[in-house]
């Protein structure tokens, strides 16, 4: 800890701020001179333990104090009497967040003025008493919200918190007799603010309780449950409220008319639930004073018109995500009253019908933020959204199907803050002008569009830029020298998927606030330029370019805060730097598609942090790297199509996070580790193309393959701009999955091309959520599992190219999500499952290569199938008496015709000298080819 000695010194010092730093209880002794101080924050400084009332006694001036986000479990004294705290003039006092129980109350029964309490997150449980505040007489905001509070007891009497303002309860009404605290709330005559947020009010007598408050002006009900219709009783009563939040409570049916008595309501939000009806003729038409509306994610009937709100002459933001808008675009234009500051009408499904843009859109003036998302409106940009609104500082105008040019507005717009224009059909170059029409841009977005020309050094004219993604277009030619000079703001660029070429110069990006650089998936060539001045980064992405300097730079080493590294799909070799083992950050690294070589660098074992590591497609050596050992949180381990081989060590179960482990194509061999089964949280399994031998292990059907866990957002850091991609091969495609919500739903095991033997266990039909299983190619014998039909989620089914053998089981036919099937190459036999469901769709070529199968798709039928057809034994180990003496008669006749084609051929060498000429001739030409061949070849 710092030496705060020195801060006696400032004797007259007000305000100091210590929050959110690595402290603990002894900075309080460093305090005791501040007698001056009026504004003090310890939140979240490690403080913990018992606080003694006594290290604060000269502190006498303080007015607001905040201790939050700490492990404070209570305020005493080294007498262990007087505990009271001594801030008599205290006005603001936040212990949100700490371990603090009821016995709290008692000491502070001397902050006589205070005004603002917040013990919300605590541990206060049981009975709460009012009585216990009874001497904070001026005391108007009071937090106690999720704590284990059971039950509300007071107040006592009408001078109890009579000032109290605000109250809030969040998860309060969770633990107890819900009626029993609203009707203690009547005795706070002044209160003017009531959250009751995540609240459980199923209690009819809420009418009742909420008719009480008349002098309520704001409320929160979102997240709670309650009975409705008591609960409109008691809202249709407050005729002084004007704030009203009631999102995400599955409200259901129409709005009552009574709420047309809340004359007084200004802000109204009832997105979230499923209200019914048409909008058109609900209340809220009769709501004059509405100066904010949030109606969206509900079942109003479609399509929904605003028409009706045109006389709500005082409203300034309409928020109505999900709403379909058609009705507004067609009909006959009508003149609002209003002029919106806030207008959200997005709709994330993305329509693909067209429609117009609303028609009340081009009487506003005064707007401040748009967002328009996921409207087909097609044509040109509207231009006149810019040149009518001056103020304007967000729009979001994305998934519109806007073409042609994006011309800059004819004025400047010096309050425009945010431009995503993103997802459209735009194109042309930018304009050069772009910096002085927009000085002031925070972020630019024109990504997925058909932008095109040489970047503009434009762009980083305008000195506010933080963030800059100009990706998926057309753009092309050289990236600039100081295209992020050492005096910009950017802090995150992204020229992805673009057209840009040649060699990229290392001053192009020379800053110090720049976090995220994205360059992939361009034509970039040459050397990697030097990033090692730009140590604020924290993900680089180079990938899918041209680079070809050939190893890795080592300077790679001095990105300490570097989390993301992307460098796959160049033409880089050599082996993996050791470098990397100093870039203590690194959470995601993906190295695949070059050239690299060699084992993976032991000191990678410090690297504790990686989630995901993608190494396929290289020529990587050496058995599965003991540095992986310490890898507790790894989610991917991507080694396919390599070199290494050896067997998997039993530490492989220590991954308790893992979701994907993917082996294909190298040089493994050995069984197949017991230890697979102790990872839980697996989805992807891909073995295949090693040379893996012995039995399958029954556990493996214990795991919950696809459980959703692995992928989650808890188990692997969420990053947006390079996805987690997995490439597995299913319903014999290599497909690709990228998003977090496929990789949730996704799983598959891949154990085919391998030297597995022996029956498949029973238990793999436990994989319910498993979606592709391939077991082909293999030495695998016995019945196809009955359990099979379990299988509820597969997809895709190969068993081909074994030795098993039985009838297929006919309760497969349940299997309705079953695209792919193929048991090609076995010896099953009786008749194929009926021609049912998704069994209807599979051809011969599902069963080819099995000779004792009968009925449709094949040709043969089942009567005339030979029941005495011997069937193939080869790994049975047995066999009758005549099998073995033919074997025996065939050995011994081959071995004496090859011995006398030897001695014929030697015969007529020794008569004829002509043809033993030739003979040697071409010998010596051979071997000396060969020797020559493997000299300029190997040697």
């Amino acid at each position: 800890m710092a030496d705060f000695g020195r801060l006696s010194r400032l004797g007259n010092l007000e305000l100091l701020d210590l929050g959110y730093n690595d402290l603990d209880n002894k900075i309080l002794s460093s305090l005791r001179d501040l007698s001056s101080l009026r504004v003090l924050n310890l939140a979240d400084i490690g403080l913990n333990g018992t606080i003694h009332a006594h290290e604060f006694n000269h502190l006498i001036n303080l007015e607001k104090l905040d201790m939050s986000w700490n492990s404070i479990e209570s305020f005493g004294s080294f007498q262990g009497v007087d505990r009271l705290l001594p801030w008599s003039n205290l006005e603001v006092l936040n212990l949100e967040d700490n371990l603090f129980n009821n016995s709290v109350l008692s000491s502070l029964r001397g902050l006589l003025q205070l005004k603002s309490l917040n013990l919300a997150e605590n541990q206060m449980a049981g009975a709460f008493h009012v009585r216990e505040l009874e001497s904070l007489k001026k005391l108007e905001e009071l937090d106690i919200s999720y704590n284990a509070i059971e039950k509300f007891v007071g107040p006592e009497d009408s001078t109890t918190l009579d000032k109290l303002k605000i109250l809030r309860l969040g998860n309060f009404l969770n633990y107890g007799k819900s009626f029993v605290v609203l009707q203690s709330l009547g005795g706070f005559s002044s209160l003017k603010t009531l959250d009751l947020e995540c609240s459980n009010l199923s209690e009819t007598i809420i009418h009742q309780a909420l008719g009480n408050l008349s002098t309520l002006e704001e409320l929160f009900l979102y997240e709670s449950v309650f009975n409705q219709d008591s609960l409109w009783q008691g809202l249709c009563q407050l005729k002084n409220l004007q704030v009203l939040h009631l999102y995400d409570n599955s409200l259901e049916g129409t709005l009552p008319q009574c709420l047309a008595n809340l004359s007084s309501l200004r802000y109204l939000d009832i997105s979230g639930n499923q209200l019914t009806g048409n909008l058109a003729s609900t209340p809220i038409s009769n709501l004059l004073s509405i100066e904010s509306l949030s109606l969206g994610n509900n079942n109003f009937q479609d399509p929904i018109s605003f028409h009706s709100f045109a006389n709500l002459s005082n409203l300034k933001s309409l928020i109505c995500e999900e709403c379909d808008l058609s009705l507004d675009t067609v009909r006959q234009t009508w003149t609002p009253k209003f002029q919106l500051q806030e207008l959200d009408l997005s709709d994330y499904t993305t329509k693909k019908y067209k429609v117009n843009l609303p028609t009340f859109l081009y009487y506003q003036y005064d707007l401040r933020s748009i967002s328009l998302f996921g409207y087909n409106f097609g044509g040109v940009f509207p231009l006149w959204l810019f040149e009518n609104n001056t103020r304007l500082r967000t729009i979001f105008m994305v998934h519109n199907s806007f073409v042609g040019l994006f011309p800059c507005p004819s004025h400047p717009n010096p309050n425009l803050y945010v431009m995503d224009i993103s997802h459209n059909q735009l194109q042309g170059q930018i304009s050069t002008n772009i910096s002085s029409i927009f000085p002031n841009l925070y972020q630019l977005d024109l990504s997925e569009n058909s932008f095109q020309g040489n970047i503009l050094h434009s762009l980083c004219d305008i000195k506010s830029l933080g963030v800059l993604d100009i990706s998926n277009n057309n753009f092309s030619g050289a990236i600039p020298e100081q295209f992020v000079s050492p005096w910009s703001s950017l802090i995150s660029v992204k020229l992805s998927n673009n057209k840009f070429c040649g060699h990229v110069d290392r001053t192009s990006f020379n800053s110090s606030l720049l976090s995220y650089l994205l360059l992939d998936n361009n034509k970039l060539e040459g050397k990697i330029p030097d990033f090692s001045s730009v140590n604020s980064l924290v993900l680089l992405d180079i990938s899918h370019n041209s680079f070809s300097a050939g190893r890795i730079p080592r300077w790679i080493s001095k990105l300490s805060n570097l989390e993301t590294f992307a460098l796959s799909d160049n033409h880089l070799e050599g082996p993996v730097p050791q470098e990397f083992c100093q870039m203590n950050s690194l959470v995601f690294l993906d190295l695949s598609k070059n050239n690299l070589s060699g084992n993976i660098p032991l000191c990678f074992i410090q690297l504790t942090k990686l989630q995901s590591v993608h190494l396929y497609k290289n020529k990587m050596t050496g058995p599965l790297p003991s540095a992986f050992m310490n890898f507790s949180e790894i989610v991917t381990l991507d080694l396919r199509d390599n070199d290494f081989s050896g067997t998997i060590p039993n530490w492989i179960g220590n991954f308790s996070n893992l979701g994907a482990l993917l082996l294909k194509e190298n040089h493994f061999h050995g069984e197949i580790p017991v230890a697979l089964c102790q990872l839980t949280k697996l989805s992807f399994l891909d073995l295949s193309l090693n040379n893996f031998s012995g039995r399958l292990h029954s556990c493996l059907g214990n795991l919950t393959f696809g459980n959703q866990n692995g992928f989650s957002s808890s188990n692997l850091r969420v990053n947006y701009y390079v996805p987690e991609v997995i490439e597995f091969v299913t319903k014999n495609i290599l497909l690709s999955y990228s998003s977090y919500y496929i990789l949730s739903q996704m799983s598959g095991i891949d154990l085919s091309s391998n030297q597995l033997c022996g029956e498949i266990p029973n238990q793999f039909g436990n994989l319910r959520r498993v979606r592709a299983l391939n077991l082909s190619h293999n030495n695998l014998i016995g019945p196809i599992p009955e359990t099979f039909f379990n299988l509820k989620s597969i997809e895709s089914l190969d068993l081909s190219y074994n030795y098993l053998n039985g009838r297929i089981p006919p309760q497969l036919t349940e299997l309705n999500t079953l695209e792919v099937f193929t048991v090609a190459h076995n010896n099953l036999s009786g008749p194929v499952p009926d021609r049912k469901g998704q069994f209807g769709t599979f051809d011969g070529s599902s069963y080819e290569g099995n000779p004792r199968l009968c009925g449709p798709p094949l040709n043969n039928s089942c009567n005339e199938i030979d029941s005495e057809l011997p069937i193939p034994n080869e790994f049975s180990g047995e066999g009758d008496d005549d099998s073995f003496m033919d074997m025996f008669v065939f050995y011994i006749s081959f071995a004496v015709s090859y011995i006398m084609v030897l001695l014929g051929i030697a015969t007529v060498l020794c008569i004829n000298p002509y043809w033993r000429q030739v003979w040697f001739y071409h010998v010596e030409l051979w071997s000396t080819r060969c020797y020559y061949f493997l000299l300029d070849k190997f040697i």
